[in-house]
């Protein structure tokens, strides 16, 4: 590419829509710049505009592929030095993110000594240490002085944590906010961790996946510093109904907000231990997710206060199938619900009928519902409440809704605010996705998964015509009977331009497809490309790994197509792409 091509496409580049994908873009193109040609040229021009674009990219897209991005630009900044004035701006825009996504680079981790810090180092807030690190590399991080800004530590991947640690990292860790401790959790570590003046800032403690005894729990929730704990996570930690009597007298439980029960075995006395909890009036989030409950459990909790002030309420996968489903919503509406999943528990069409005339649900915003016995009367019924307008995800995946259903959803004025829609594994065929794409109320959808729905090229060429549609940004059809024809009709007519994802696993994709589908891949959206399980040789994939190097591709999956990893292995290691590889044979 001669010289100013380069610098002209690095210009387009750089005044593009901001997003990883552009960053990622220009740096493949610094990367690649000949060097017997005026590298300087390029590089100045990048340093020069480059901090505008990351803004708009962070403050447009907070996520872990941002920060990726972000993190390796400045690892590959020229000038180190020059970064001084750069990262106090893009703290300012970052302090909009969770602290969650602002995770350490591990490399920057081993870089990281007493005195001395990667320069990207104050923009990190969260810590995940490897699994390799032992007691003595741990310390010298502890000793390190650049940990002042760290809001959270997760310990999930390190096996030997001990009170040892717990002393150490008391001195440098005094704004430390949040801590997952992981399933080798040493149950002795939990007294000292709680003393406030070990980690005074502490108030999200999750123990996710470790093992506690009853008394455990005991000692944790009688302990004086657990009176700071704003969110608890005890997923998965084996507690049964005898250890939630500890909840009935413990007496520091009013700053709890966040709770987290999922994946134990509470049945229906847990339950009632739960609801008889006198000091839990702050709580806004329970999970309940996989806890053996039915109808007994749903009365015990609508028989106390605990529901009334809830914004978050998760009862996937029990057992109190409609009755409990409906006690719920006629006996205990909860005005101030804004998500509620109740997938999983034999709820049919008379339930949905129930929920949808309810005015407990006007704040709602995310609703699942999926592994039910949902038909289209449900569906419908839905569609046409005055209750949902909130709406910003609905998953209905593998229920029994048909054309009919879809129907009534993609013409329902209610759902205009809907971004987020999963009808995966239900009957709905091409009739029902051509009622979808003739929707005049689904503007802001975004999101859209028609795996496994029984579609062919017809409902492929009918989502072409669609005219009202929001841009979609992530388009499922796996698991369908898509060919050439249908996907020579979305290209044409432009609806997966926008695309950041598209899976169309599981169909009838090959050669004469891969040809279509790359000049897709060249784009600056398309991030991840499934193609698995379907017809593609050697020779297409290649073609789209080539194609991938010049758009900004990270994932492609061919697993299951008739491809062998040893030669394409070579061509992505080389080059650098940041792809992830899913190969294998048939």
């Amino acid at each position: 590419m001669p010289a100013n091509d380069r610098l002209s496409r690095l210009r387009a580049l750089i005044h593009d829509e901001p997003s990883p994908n552009t960053v990622r873009a220009i740096q493949r193109i610094l990367s690649d710049w000949p060097l017997d040609d005026d590298h300087a040229l390029g590089l100045a021009y990048a340093q020069e505009h480059l901090l505008g674009l990351l803004t708009r990219m962070l403050s447009r897209s907070p996520g872990p592929s941002a920060w990726n991005a972000l993190t390796s630009t400045l690892d590959a900044w020229p000038h180190p030095a020059n970064l001084a004035d750069l990262i106090p701006r893009l703290d300012l825009i970052l302090n909009n993110w969770p602290n969650a996504l602002r995770t350490s680079p591990e490399h920057w981790l081993n870089e990281l000594t007493p005195h001395t810090a990667p320069p990207g180092w104050p923009l990190v807030r969260t810590l995940r240490l490897p699994s390799a690190w032992n007691e003595r590399k741990r310390k010298t991080l502890w000793d390190s002085t650049h940990l002042h800004r760290i809001v959270e530590l997760d310990l999930t991947r390190c096996t030997d944590f001990n009170t040892s640690d717990v002393r150490a990292l008391s001195r440098n860790l005094k704004q430390l906010r949040a801590l997952t401790t992981g399933p080798h959790l040493d149950t002795r570590i939990l007294n000292p961790l709680l003393n406030p003046s070990t980690l005074p800032s502490l108030h999200a403690l999750d123990l996710s996946n470790a093992t506690l005894l009853t008394a455990d729990l005991t000692a944790l929730l009688h302990h004086p510093g657990f009176a700071r704990i704003s969110h608890l996570d005890l997923a998965r930690t084996k507690i049964d109904a005898d250890a939630m009597a500890a909840l009935q007298d413990a007496r520091h439980l009013d700053n709890l907000k966040t709770l987290n029960l999922a994946g134990n075995p509470l049945g229906d006395l847990g339950a009632l231990h739960l609801s008889n909890a006198q000091r839990l009036d702050n709580l806004r989030s329970l999970d309940l997710h996989g806890c053996n409950l039915g109808v007994g459990a749903i009365d015990a909790l609508i028989g106390g206060t605990l529901l009334t002030r809830l914004e978050n309420l998760n009862l996937r996968q029990n057992q109190f199938g409609d009755l409990g489903a409906q006690l719920l919503i006629q006996e205990r509406p909860i005005p101030t619900l804004r998500a509620l999943n109740l997938s999983s528990n034999q709820i049919d069409d008379q339930t949905l009928r129930l929920l949808a005339a309810s005015p407990g649900c006007q704040r709602l915003e995310r609703l699942s519902l999926r592994d039910n016995l949902i038909g289209d009367d449900g569906a419908t019924a839905l569609a046409l409440s005055p209750h949902l307008a909130s709406l910003t995800l609905l998953n209905l995946r593998a229920n029994k809704i048909g054309p009919q259903g879809l129907r009534a959803l993609a013409t329902s004025p209610t759902l205009r605010h809907l971004r987020h829609l999963t009808v995966r594994a239900n009957p709905i065929g091409d009739d029902g996705v051509d009622a979808l794409a003739s929707a005049t109320f689904l503007p802001a959808l975004r999101h859209l998964d028609l795996t496994s729905t029984g579609l062919s090229d017809k409902a492929a060429q009918s989502l072409a015509k669609a005219q009202n549609l929001g841009p979609l940004t992530t388009l499922l059809l796996r698991n369908n009977n898509l060919s050439v024809t249908g996907l020579r009709a979305l290209l044409i007519s432009g609806s997966l331009n926008t695309l950041e994802r598209l899976d169309l696993g599981g169909n009838a994709i090959d050669a004469s497809a891969a040809v279509l589908l790359a000049d897709l891949v060249r784009t600056e959206r398309l991030r991840e490309l499934g193609l698995r399980r379907n017809y593609l040789t050697d020779d297409d994939v290649e073609l789209l790994a080539r194609a991938g190097l010049d758009g900004c591709l990270e994932s492609i999956n061919v697993q299951r197509n008739y491809t062998r990893a040893a030669r394409m292995k070579p061509l992505v290691d080389k080059r650098g792409l940041l792809l992830r590889w899913f190969p294998a044979t048939r």
